[in-house]
């Protein structure tokens, strides 16, 4: 187990099928230091529900983007010094929710969509029932609402 952040271990963006092992890829900086961002600013403890995938469990998940930025990447690490970096599994995104069960009204859901959106780093953002998707894609931007999501509750 490795601290990521203040509030977030490795642990937690672990792939949760019993088929890969997930441990060796990561999840970029930029993906973990907006999600501290909003763990700080909402001020109680938040849960990843989904962090790292492997293909074959992103696969198995009804829905899914067939290119999701939870699948990890393989990307060279940013160091200009050296010409010898082994490429990395990179994940870059996370969905996540109020740790209190309590919390996660569609008002506390768009809360933290809301907050989100104050991160430049953040170029992907969902909002679902019960939960926020936000990643980090290095290219383009994407904003969407689950057609699942409701005030209703």
């Amino acid at each position: 187990m490795k601290l990521l952040s203040r509030h977030f271990q490795d642990t937690e963006f672990f792939c949760p099928c019993s088929l890969c092992d997930s441990s060796e890829a990561r999840v970029n900086s930029a993906t973990i230091i907006a999600l501290q961002r909003i763990r700080t600013a909402v001020g109680v403890p938040l849960t990843i529900t989904s962090g790292i995938r492997c293909k074959a469990h992103n696969d198995a998940i009804e829905n899914s983007a067939k290119n999701s930025w939870h699948v990890p990447r393989e990307t060279i690490p940013d160091c200009s010094i050296s010409h010898h970096l082994k490429p990395q599994l990179v994940s870059h995104a996370a969905d996540f929710t109020y740790y209190d069960s309590a919390l996660r009204t569609s008002e506390g859901i768009l809360r933290l969509y809301v907050m989100a959106t104050q991160d430049i780093s953040v170029t992907g953002l969902g909002l679902y029932p019960g939960r926020v998707h936000l990643d980090t894609r290095p290219e383009g931007r994407a904003r969407w609402v689950d057609k699942e999501w409701s005030w209703k509750k």
